[in-house]
């Protein structure tokens, strides 16, 4: 019997990251072997007295024997990250799975140095359902564009959502772009509003009828059960960097 996969969680202390932890604890295969926030976390997920430096996270890496690494943090932790994943070379853990809050092109660029001795995979949102809806829309869209439906894409998160556009939205963008839409022929609606966990909705609309689709969260549990899934699928691939759209085609061959 194989050893489980010592895993770290990275923005442990968030609402979304504490689900994350908890769906490794409960997964096969897997051991929590601590997390971060602004501060290092015990496999218990007792607060230490250590700052999450890059310092403190590689000694905390190589301690608990760290394989894998969830990062469920903002721009600011996944730079600590990457400095610390950069410093510790073959030694850290080789499998990073990115669903960091927030990222800009550039800093999702910055991570490409590793790509012949890492595998990481950019998630910005780890829901199943997501996958599902974004191999919808590449059926959908190339169709429905041609036959001149009018396009909108909207969202609604919580208040605390940092964010806007949210990741999720800027990734449902990109299926429109590369069916060949042009952005402005898309209408984009962000809404923040009370405690909605995420709500992606992707509207087509003619002058005789309208076509939806649409995926709402109802708990932050499934962006960890996500993250378990996207974890195994990484855990099998050889170095590189990844994206959503990668394991689209490998588990749905788009």
């Amino acid at each position: 019997m194989s050893k489980p996969h010592q895993t770290w969680v990275h923005g442990c202390s968030g609402k979304t990251g504490q689900f994350v932890a908890q769906s490794i604890v409960e997964a096969k295969g897997f051991s929590l072997a601590g997390g971060s926030g602004r501060y290092i976390y015990s496999k218990e997920l007792e607060k230490t007295d250590k700052a999450s430096s890059a310092d403190n996270l590689a000694a905390a890496f190589t301690e608990n024997k760290v394989e894998l690494v969830i990062d469920f943090s903002g721009a600011d932790g996944n730079s600590v990250l990457l400095k610390t994943i950069k410093s510790m070379g073959t030694n850290g853990p080789d499998q990073i799975l990115v669903a960091s809050t927030g990222l800009d092109e550039a800093a999702e660029k910055s991570w490409a140095s590793l790509e012949q001795s890492k595998k990481v995979l950019f998630a910005p949102n780890t829901s199943v359902g997501i996958l599902v809806m974004k191999s919808l829309l590449k059926k959908a869209i190339p169709t429905l564009s041609k036959l001149g439906f009018d396009m909108d894409v909207r969202e609604a998160h919580h208040i605390h959502k940092l964010d806007s556009p949210s990741g999720t939205t800027k990734s449902i963008l990109t299926e429109y772009t590369q069916a060949g839409v042009q952005e402005d022929k898309v209408q984009v609606h962000v809404e923040r509003r009370g405690g909605v966990f995420g709500l992606h909705s992707s509207i087509f609309t003619s002058p005789f009828e309208e076509i939806t689709i649409s995926h709402q969260a109802f708990s932050r549990k499934l962006f960890g059960d996500g993250s378990v899934m996207l974890a195994n699928w990484l855990n099998s691939q050889p170095y590189g960097i990844y994206s959503l759209e990668d394991v689209e085609k490998s588990i749905f061959n788009a």
